[in-house]
């Protein structure tokens, strides 16, 4: 990665994860899981890819903001997903209940 080569990298690369990130949102709005585990694993890839490629100093100062603007919205991601976690386990423990209430009705 050389000169305006890299900065044309890097543009792409910051494209890709743009992407990574709507599918990220899309699917934990969903509640899409097993897709969730596929864009993650997808944008993982390229991550490992990324950051294995040697970049030259100039632009080593942009992929460390890159890794932490993915560090800030995959903090907020899993806020997000911890919030949605704690409703289903609270709609379940109300289904449960409605359920036992049900029963002992019509018992």
């Amino acid at each position: 990665m050389e000169g305006s080569n890299a900065l044309g990298s890097l543009e792409s690369i910051q494209l890709k994860l743009d992407d990574f990130f709507k599918q990220i949102n899309s699917c934990i709005e969903k509640s899409e899981w097993d897709d969730l585990n596929v864009v993650l694993d997808a944008r993982q890839q390229l991550l490992e890819q990324v950051f294995n490629d040697t970049l030259p100093k100039t632009y080593q100062d942009v992929a460390r903001q890159l890794a932490d603007l993915i560090l800030e919205q995959d903090a907020d991601f899993l806020d997000r997903i911890e919030k949605q976690k704690e409703l289903s386990i609270a709609q379940q423990s109300s289904f449960e209940r409605n359920i036992r209430a049900l029963q002992a009705y019509t018992s």
